[in-house]
């Protein structure tokens, strides 16, 4: 079996910079990481290890509370391990610290806790792209840059003319590479390379002396962008550089560019985070027009899935409440597709039953942006037996369409029985649903019994 080990590089604070600029205090870095780990949780794979790399934040800069804290992701927090280091060579020496130290993996990727991966099984399709060039020799990446115009040999290491530099850390490379890379250079002379005047050399400094590096490794520096898309984000310019275009990187070129390349593209595996806050999605939407229509299709209903698990800080399950009458009878309408004649006074009657015949329960949404919104609900009813414990039925279950196919049902319907057998020692619980919904409360352990008839008011009743 494959072992494959995730690299994140983190940073647990704010640099000054990111808030000079208006722009900026648009988006929370504070959910970087938890919204890549909320991808990964989300998305199937085969990963063995996700390595987080925690450095030292500088005194200078803000400490994010809480930044590091990993509750709430159940399929993968036994795969998470947490590395602690100082804080020099920007995501570069955290690399070099997970690779040089935890050897034991046939693949490491490596990305940084600004980007998420979008597609299921992303990393097995990394590894079959890094496979497809049968060697094991090379560091797959997002994009690169070459040294065309000799600008990198005003560094004191690099005569290279040729040099290929991945553009940022986003790739993976083999065991053979590492092994390579540990017969080139000792770990020690690595880090005091990145000591020496870390703060006065320019980023561009540590992806040159990788690229540096892997030449002298014997290591290929190659990209996929010839069949994915690869969307790099710049966070001093805010903007966002498509490197499928081989050398122009504005966004408003992109069809000009492409249409002349004659190329399609799939969709890409990594996203920064930026692009699913709604004033830059439209890029993203743009971006997929050059896509085949299939996979824009495909790729764009996962995408959609994916982004709103992304923009959700957390979901709440509560017990409804009487200010959420308006929210909760829209909830209803996209179940039942009819307007009911729920006065407030009438709503507010049914309210004040709670608890003894009737419970009802949401779900609120809230999004990073601070939003709060209702986007599910179910009720459970209690019918009193004379010979019997009482029997809970659940009616009236519905999840905003937006948030359908993440489980959150699943979630609304066990909370429901929960509380039947609890709270009110029902002997059993039961529900009616449609054919195509038996299955979904199959999952959620209900069982087949019977067949449900009905009496509609106004029927006429045979004598």
């Amino acid at each position: 079996m494959t072992r494959t080990n995730l690299i994140i590089c983190t940073y647990g604070g704010i640099y000054p910079h990111k808030f000079e600029k208006p722009w900026a205090t648009k988006i929370n870095y504070d959910h970087s990481l938890r919204m890549v780990l909320r991808a990964i949780n989300y998305l199937p794979n085969q990963l063995t290890q996700i390595t987080i790399v925690r450095p030292t934040v500088d005194s200078n800069h803000t400490v994010i509370p809480q930044y590091y804290d990993c509750s709430g992701f159940d399929k993968i927090k036994d795969k998470i391990k947490f590395v602690d280091q100082e804080n020099i060579g920007a995501s570069y020496s955290q690399f070099y610290n997970v690779i040089y130290h935890q050897d034991q993996f046939d693949y490491q990727i490596v990305i940084e806790d600004d980007y998420f991966p979008c597609v299921p099984n992303f990393d097995q399709i990394l590894i079959d792209e890094y496979t497809r060039y049968h060697r094991n020799d090379i560091f797959l990446c997002a994009g690169i840059r070459r040294n065309s115009d000799g600008s990198y040999q005003t560094l004191p290491f690099n005569e290279e003319p040729a040099l290929c530099v991945a553009d940022f850390s986003l790739g993976i490379l083999s065991a053979e590479c590492i092994h390579r890379i540990k017969q080139t250079i000792t770990y020690d002379n690595i880090l005091a390379a990145m000591r020496k005047e870390t703060w006065k050399r320019p980023l561009y400094y540590f992806q040159i002396y990788q690229a540096y590096l892997f030449k002298h490794s014997g290591i290929e520096v190659v990209d996929y962008c010839d069949r994915y898309l690869s969307i790099f984000y710049d966070n001093y310019d805010n903007a966002f550089q498509l490197f499928n275009t081989r050398g122009d990187p504005q966004i408003n070129q992109y069809k000009r560019l492409w249409e002349s390349h004659g190329v399609t593209y799939q969709g890409p595996l990594f996203l920064p985070i930026q692009i699913i806050y709604e004033q830059y999605e439209t890029y993203f939407y743009r971006s997929l027009e050059f896509v085949t229509n299939t996979a824009r299709s495909d790729y764009l209903h996962n995408f959609q899935k994916l982004s709103q698990v992304l923009r959700n800080a957390a979901y709440l399950i509560r017990e409804l409440k009487p200010e959420d009458r308006d929210q909760y009878l829209k909830l209803l309408y996209q179940l039942t597709h009819f307007q009911y004649e729920n006065t407030p006074e009438h709503y507010a009657e049914q309210m004040a039953k709670n608890d003894t015949t009737c419970h009802v329960y949401v779900i609120e949404s809230h999004t990073m942006d601070g939003r709060v919104t209702l986007i599910g609900a179910g009720s459970i009813y209690k019918l009193d037996k004379l010979h019997n414990n009482p029997v809970g039925q659940i009616e009236d279950v519905v999840i905003d369409e937006q948030y359908r196919g993440l489980s959150l049902g699943a979630l609304l319907v066990k909370q429901l029985a929960t509380y039947g057998f609890n709270e009110w020692k029902c002997y059993k619980i039961v529900l009616n649903c449609l054919p195509h919904n038996i299955g979904f409360y199959e999952k959620c352990g209900f069982q087949l019994a019977g067949t449900e008839m009905k009496l509609v008011r106004g029927t006429k009743v045979p004598p």
